[in-house]
Protein backbone atom coordinates (compact mmCIF):
# COMPACT_ATOMS: atom_id res chain seq x y z
CA UNK A 1 0.00 0.00 0.00
CA UNK A 2 1.06 3.39 -0.38
CA UNK A 3 0.34 4.46 3.10
CA UNK A 4 3.28 1.46 4.24
CA UNK A 5 5.43 3.08 1.12
CA UNK A 6 5.60 6.06 2.50
CA UNK A 7 6.12 5.02 6.58
CA UNK A 8 9.44 2.71 4.36
CA UNK A 9 10.41 6.27 3.26
CA UNK A 10 10.24 8.23 5.88
CA UNK A 11 12.02 5.61 7.93
CA UNK A 12 15.11 5.39 4.95
CA UNK A 13 15.61 9.22 4.88
CA UNK A 14 15.84 9.19 9.13
CA UNK A 15 18.44 6.91 8.23
CA UNK A 16 20.19 8.19 5.86
CA UNK A 17 20.16 11.50 7.37
CA UNK A 18 21.93 10.24 10.31
CA UNK A 19 24.18 8.47 7.49
CA UNK A 20 24.56 11.70 5.96
CA UNK A 21 25.51 13.82 9.06
CA UNK A 22 27.72 10.76 10.52
CA UNK A 23 29.69 11.12 7.31
CA UNK A 24 30.01 14.88 7.20
CA UNK A 25 31.49 15.11 10.83
CA UNK A 26 33.63 12.67 10.37
CA UNK A 27 35.22 14.42 7.40
CA UNK A 28 35.38 17.95 9.53
CA UNK A 29 37.36 16.22 12.10
CA UNK A 30 40.40 18.04 11.04
CA UNK A 31 38.53 21.31 10.23
CA UNK A 32 39.28 24.31 11.89
CA UNK A 33 37.75 27.85 12.44
CA UNK A 34 38.31 29.95 15.17
CA UNK A 35 35.04 31.46 15.06
CA UNK A 36 32.98 28.92 15.80
CA UNK A 37 34.31 28.69 19.20
CA UNK A 38 32.13 30.78 20.52
CA UNK A 39 29.19 30.53 23.57
CA UNK A 40 26.21 30.38 21.33
CA UNK A 41 22.47 29.90 22.41
CA UNK A 42 21.37 27.31 20.39
CA UNK A 43 24.38 25.09 21.46
CA UNK A 44 22.75 22.46 23.77
CA UNK A 45 26.65 22.74 25.95
CA UNK A 46 24.88 25.81 26.95
CA UNK A 47 21.43 24.72 27.83
CA UNK A 48 21.72 25.92 31.06
CA UNK A 49 22.24 29.41 30.57
CA UNK A 50 18.37 29.27 29.51
CA UNK A 51 17.10 29.22 33.09
CA UNK A 52 17.16 33.11 32.97
CA UNK A 53 14.43 32.72 30.21
CA UNK A 54 12.12 30.26 32.05
CA UNK A 55 10.25 32.86 33.74
CA UNK A 56 8.80 33.46 30.18
CA UNK A 57 7.02 30.33 30.11
CA UNK A 58 3.57 31.57 31.30
CA UNK A 59 1.77 28.33 32.47
CA UNK A 60 3.22 27.20 35.77
CA UNK A 61 3.04 23.54 34.68
CA UNK A 62 5.01 24.01 31.52
CA UNK A 63 7.74 25.98 33.52
CA UNK A 64 8.07 23.38 35.88
CA UNK A 65 8.67 20.41 33.40
CA UNK A 66 11.27 22.63 31.56
CA UNK A 67 13.33 23.49 34.98
CA UNK A 68 12.71 19.72 35.72
CA UNK A 69 14.68 19.02 32.50
CA UNK A 70 16.98 21.62 33.39
CA UNK A 71 17.73 19.92 36.92
CA UNK A 72 18.87 16.56 35.40
CA UNK A 73 20.88 18.26 32.62
CA UNK A 74 22.63 19.91 35.62
CA UNK A 75 23.12 17.09 37.46
CA UNK A 76 23.77 14.40 34.65
CA UNK A 77 25.21 16.30 31.90
CA UNK A 78 27.21 18.89 32.66
CA UNK A 79 29.85 17.51 34.89
CA UNK A 80 30.40 14.99 31.39
CA UNK A 81 29.87 17.30 28.95
CA UNK A 82 32.76 18.84 28.48
CA UNK A 83 34.81 15.41 28.75
CA UNK A 84 32.93 14.33 25.30
CA UNK A 85 34.36 14.41 21.88
CA UNK A 86 33.97 17.73 20.49
CA UNK A 87 33.98 18.86 16.70
CA UNK A 88 32.98 22.00 14.02
CA UNK A 89 29.05 20.94 14.01
CA UNK A 90 26.13 21.59 11.62
CA UNK A 91 23.85 22.00 14.72
CA UNK A 92 20.61 22.64 12.93
CA UNK A 93 19.72 19.77 10.87
CA UNK A 94 15.69 19.84 10.52
CA UNK A 95 13.04 19.73 7.68
CA UNK A 96 13.98 23.22 6.19
CA UNK A 97 17.59 22.54 6.11
CA UNK A 98 17.77 19.14 4.33
CA UNK A 99 17.94 18.86 0.87
CA UNK A 100 16.31 15.73 -0.54
CA UNK A 101 16.29 14.08 -4.01
CA UNK A 102 14.70 10.83 -5.84
CA UNK A 103 14.19 9.96 -1.25
CA UNK A 104 17.93 10.36 -1.07
CA UNK A 105 19.84 13.11 1.60
CA UNK A 106 21.28 15.46 -1.46
CA UNK A 107 22.60 18.32 1.25
CA UNK A 108 22.54 20.28 3.73
CA UNK A 109 21.79 24.33 3.61
CA UNK A 110 22.35 26.67 6.10
CA UNK A 111 25.31 26.99 7.92
CA UNK A 112 24.77 29.65 10.73
CA UNK A 113 24.24 27.26 13.45
CA UNK A 114 27.56 25.92 13.22
CA UNK A 115 29.45 25.87 16.51
CA UNK A 116 32.43 23.54 17.99
CA UNK A 117 30.85 21.32 20.39
CA UNK A 118 30.33 17.83 21.78
CA UNK A 119 29.75 16.04 18.68
CA UNK A 120 26.57 14.57 20.14
CA UNK A 121 25.06 17.43 19.88
CA UNK A 122 24.83 17.41 16.58
CA UNK A 123 22.91 13.79 16.97
CA UNK A 124 20.67 15.41 19.28
CA UNK A 125 19.60 18.22 17.54
CA UNK A 126 18.54 16.10 14.16
CA UNK A 127 16.95 13.44 16.41
CA UNK A 128 15.10 16.15 18.16
CA UNK A 129 13.65 17.34 15.25
CA UNK A 130 12.93 14.04 13.32
CA UNK A 131 10.87 12.95 16.89
CA UNK A 132 8.36 16.16 16.47
CA UNK A 133 5.09 14.97 15.45
CA UNK A 134 6.16 11.17 14.95
CA UNK A 135 3.04 8.37 16.75
CA UNK A 136 6.80 6.65 17.99
CA UNK A 137 9.10 9.34 18.48
CA UNK A 138 11.72 6.93 19.92
CA UNK A 139 11.92 4.61 16.91
CA UNK A 140 12.35 7.98 14.54
CA UNK A 141 15.61 8.94 17.12
CA UNK A 142 16.63 5.61 17.13
CA UNK A 143 16.97 5.38 12.94
CA UNK A 144 19.10 8.90 13.14
CA UNK A 145 21.53 7.61 15.30
CA UNK A 146 21.65 4.02 13.85
CA UNK A 147 22.46 5.62 10.49
CA UNK A 148 25.08 7.99 12.44
CA UNK A 149 26.61 5.25 13.46
CA UNK A 150 27.71 3.70 10.90
CA UNK A 151 29.46 6.30 9.30
CA UNK A 152 30.99 7.73 12.70
CA UNK A 153 30.49 5.22 15.59
CA UNK A 154 29.76 6.39 19.13
CA UNK A 155 30.80 5.99 22.15
CA UNK A 156 28.84 4.85 25.08
CA UNK A 157 29.06 7.54 27.33
CA UNK A 158 27.52 9.57 24.07
CA UNK A 159 24.57 7.52 24.04
CA UNK A 160 24.06 7.27 27.48
CA UNK A 161 23.46 10.96 27.77
CA UNK A 162 21.40 11.43 24.03
CA UNK A 163 17.92 11.41 25.40
CA UNK A 164 19.05 14.65 28.26
CA UNK A 165 21.04 16.25 25.74
CA UNK A 166 17.25 16.00 23.17
CA UNK A 167 15.34 17.30 26.47
CA UNK A 168 18.35 19.95 26.38
CA UNK A 169 17.84 21.15 22.74
CA UNK A 170 13.94 21.70 23.73
CA UNK A 171 14.23 23.30 27.01
CA UNK A 172 16.37 26.06 24.76
CA UNK A 173 13.97 25.86 22.08
CA UNK A 174 10.54 26.60 24.51
CA UNK A 175 12.07 28.91 26.53
CA UNK A 176 13.57 30.52 23.23
CA UNK A 177 10.16 30.93 22.07
CA UNK A 178 8.48 31.90 25.28
CA UNK A 179 10.69 34.98 25.62
CA UNK A 180 10.23 35.94 21.80
CA UNK A 181 6.50 35.73 22.56
CA UNK A 182 6.96 38.10 25.43
CA UNK A 183 9.01 40.39 23.87
CA UNK A 184 6.02 40.28 21.15
CA UNK A 185 8.15 38.69 18.24
CA UNK A 186 5.77 38.76 15.08
CA UNK A 187 8.38 36.06 13.24
CA UNK A 188 6.71 33.22 12.66
CA UNK A 189 9.75 31.17 12.09
CA UNK A 190 10.07 31.74 15.93
CA UNK A 191 7.04 29.71 16.73
CA UNK A 192 6.98 26.90 14.06
CA UNK A 193 8.05 24.18 15.79
CA UNK A 194 6.41 25.17 19.62
CA UNK A 195 3.46 22.94 19.54
CA UNK A 196 5.21 19.69 18.33
CA UNK A 197 8.15 20.63 21.02
CA UNK A 198 5.76 20.70 23.93
CA UNK A 199 4.29 17.53 23.04
CA UNK A 200 7.87 15.82 22.58
CA UNK A 201 8.63 17.05 25.97
CA UNK A 202 5.70 15.44 27.02
CA UNK A 203 6.17 11.93 25.65
CA UNK A 204 10.33 12.26 27.07
CA UNK A 205 8.66 12.98 30.37
CA UNK A 206 6.45 9.56 30.05
CA UNK A 207 10.31 7.77 29.22
CA UNK A 208 11.84 9.62 31.52
CA UNK A 209 15.01 6.61 31.80
CA UNK A 210 15.65 7.54 35.66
Amino acid sequence: SSAASDVYKRQALLYALGNFLGSMDKSLQHFSNPSMHREYTWDISTTLNARYKLDAIQDPEKRRMVGYFMQQFETIVAPQIYTLRKGYVHNDANDYNVLINDDKIAGLIDFGDMVYTAIINNVAVACTYAMLDKPDPIAAACLVVKGYHEQYPLEEKELSLLYYLIAGRLCISLTQSAYNASVESVNEHHFITMRPAWDLMYRLIEINPI
